[in-house]
């Protein structure tokens, strides 16, 4: 029996055993609950810590905003500049809201494992200093994006210098050559430029906001830790804010470099439509100098038109009247010799007023003939100076259309 009772007693040690946890000696459902409780309190703590965090957000945002409105630039229109923070508000909130949700999540679900292995392992600095070392991490990555952006805008901008000298190398040489392309080319890459510049503040008002959220969730330590942790997230916002103040001015540095390249594009767009005027112009005084002469031929051919049909009739009736001469010098054949010596004698006059009339006729269908030629050449350079003038015009509607579409653009 005593072999029996001892046999039990070990099996309900063995079954109180494993009840209980090996690191602690506690009940595993003592710790389930305290689990739960802790767990119900950091929810309840989560909502009033995102909204101090929140407000907080928005004040820094305020401020940086009130610091960017005080140093906009004072040739750009203000309804854009508004535009343009207005959308780098929204796009930096809804990005600071997803990245609060997302820690709010990982927050949440990373309690109870936190937790268990707090209860089970003592607090020691060496866990605050891990805590830390994240936070410096992802700000020094952050500085180094940050130079890294403005190292690329740099040589964006040396490459948009270089283009534009080469341009003007090429206008210097070949004024003549397709300006239409070239303006065009320079504005898409103007446009390109200037997106990209706003990418790139998107980008920095993104990670000012990221950093102040680190460093206001790196300050939730150890109380012996923190005024270590504080001094340096002072230092690290002194180091960012200089950072942000350096890329803000070479920011206003690359506006200025844009708003000098857009003054220029323009300056020439002003001078080709100068020139293109002026051969308009002289395109429509030739046109009306042509219209000129050939109204002046036609009148001319009609002219000659006429002196031909009198012509023509002339030698009609003076070959009429050679055949009656003919006919009455037959008939009256028995007539004395002063009769016959008068009818040779007007026949010989007749038939040299019929070769003047000859002659005269040819040389009048001679310049008939070129009088023609010259009158389709200029109907054929008539109608080539009508298509250039469509053309031209086609052209002049489109720039102003484009004109139009731009103003548009910038206005709205």
């Amino acid at each position: 029996m005593s072999s029996e009772a001892s046999c039990s007693g070990s099996q309900s040690q063995i079954y109180h055993l494993q009840k209980r946890c090996k690191n602690c000696f506690s009940l595993r459902s003592n710790q389930q609950q305290q689990q739960q409780q802790q767990q119900q309190q950091q929810q309840q703590e989560i909502p009033g810590t995102l909204n101090t965090t929140k407000e907080r957000s928005r004040e820094k945002r305020r401020s940086w905003r009130d610091k960017t409105s005080s140093t906009q630039d004072n040739g750009a229109p203000e309804h854009v500049n508004e535009d343009i923070d207005e959308d780098i508000i929204s796009c930096t909130s809804y990005r600071s809201i997803n990245s609060k949700e997302m820690s709010s999540e990982k927050s949440g679900e990373s309690v109870s494992d936190t937790k268990s292995m707090i209860t089970a392992i003592s607090e020691s600095i060496q866990d605050d200093e891990r805590a830390i070392t994240p936070m410096e991490n992802d700000s020094n990555f952050d500085a180094a994006m940050m130079k890294a952006e403005i190292e690329h805008l740099r040589e964006e901008v040396t490459k948009l210098k270089e283009e534009r000298q080469k341009w003007t190398l090429r206008r210097e040489k070949h004024q003549n050559s397709s300006d239409g392309s070239l303006i065009e080319m320079l504005e898409e890459q103007l446009t390109e430029a200037e997106n990209c510049i706003q990418d790139y503040r998107d980008e920095n008002t993104v990670l000012k906001c990221e950093l102040r959220e680190l460093q206001e969730c790196g300050s939730l330590g150890s109380d012996d830790n923190r005024t270590k942790v504080n001094v340096k997230l002072v230092e690290k916002l002194k180091a960012s804010e200089s950072l942000c103040d350096e890329l803000m001015e070479e920011n206003e540095s690359l506006k200025a470099d844009i708003k000098d390249l857009q003054q220029e594009i323009e300056e020439m767009q002003d001078q080709y439509r100068e020139e293109e005027i002026e051969e308009f112009r002289e395109l429509q005084r030739e046109l009306e100098q042509n219209a000129k002469n050939c109204r002046i031929l036609q009148f001319k051919l009609r002219k000659s038109e006429r002196t031909r049909e009198e012509i023509d009739a002339e030698k009609q009736h003076l070959e009429a009247k050679v055949k009656d001469l003919l006919e009455a010098s037959s008939a009256t054949s028995g007539l004395q010799a002063t009769g016959k010596q008068f009818d040779t004698i007007r026949i010989r006059e007749l038939e040299s007023e019929l070769r003047i009339a000859k002659e005269v006729s040819i040389r009048l269908h001679n310049e008939l003939e070129a009088v023609e030629d010259k009158r389709y050449k200029l109907e054929d350079e008539v109608f080539y100076m009508k298509d250039k003038i469509r053309e031209l015009q086609t052209q002049t509607k489109w720039r102003e259309a484009r004109n139009r579409t731009e103003l548009q653009a910038n206005i709205f």
